[in-house]
């Protein structure tokens, strides 16, 4: 399956973008060959693009694993979700 997915966190501040966009970087640098990730910082906001040519499973559990370092890096910078 090949697949283009874009997706778009909003922080609360750039610096909290720019921290959590730094926390993800390592995933980024350690995708498998059919996986290309790159991320940018755009004022609040958190740019992720991710190019897929595999399995429905391995891009669910990427998606699912770049979330969760988001979560916890959130959790360090002592953000807390509004809703």
């Amino acid at each position: 399956m090949k697949a283009k997915v874009e997706m778009v966190y909003e922080a609360k501040t750039e610096e909290h973008a720019r921290a959590i966009a730094g926390a993800i970087k390592p995933e980024n640098e350690v995708a498998p060959s059919n996986m290309k990730i790159t991320t940018s910082v755009e004022r609040t906001d958190i740019v992720i693009t991710l190019k897929f040519n595999g399995k429905m499973e391995s891009l669910i559990y990427t998606l699912d694993d770049l979330l969760e370092h988001m979560e916890m890096a959130e959790n360090v910078l002592g953000v807390e979700d509004e809703d």
